[in-house]
C-alpha cells in the first residue's frame, strides 16, 4: 500500500516517495518499508491521545509487534532531522 494521501508536513517528496506501510487496517504486525533509503529515520507510533507507544529506528524495513495495541487510529512520525511526515493508520 503506497500512502501519500495520509501524509502531511514533508519538506523533501525523497521521504514521500518510497514509503511502504502495511497492512491497513493492523492486524498482528505493522510493516514500514522505505527501500533504497540510506539514513536512519526516527520512527514512533502515537495514538489519537498523543501518547508515543513505540519508538525506533528505520533504515529500510521494519516490522513491529502490534498485538498489544488497542483497536484504533495511530500516527506513525518519521522524521530524519530536516523533515517530518506522519501518516495514518488504524
Amino acid at each position: 500500500m503506497n500512502i501519500s494521501e495520509d501524509v502531511t508536513g514533508v519538506k523533501d517528496d525523497l521521504l514521500l516517495k518510497n514509503l511502504i506501510v502495511y497492512p491497513n487496517p493492523i492486524e498482528d504486525k505493522l510493516f514500514v518499508e522505505m527501500p533504497g533509503n540510506e539514513s536512519q529515520l526516527q520512527l514512533e507510533v502515537i495514538d489519537i491521545f498523543g501518547t508515543r507507544i513505540y519508538q525506533s529506528t528505520l533504515e529500510e524495513k521494519i516490522k513491529i509487534d502490534t498485538r498489544t495495541f488497542v483497536p484504533g487510529i495511530y500516527l506513525i512520525r518519521l522524521e530524519d532531522g530536516l523533515s517530518r511526515m506522519f501518516v495514518k493508520v488504524n
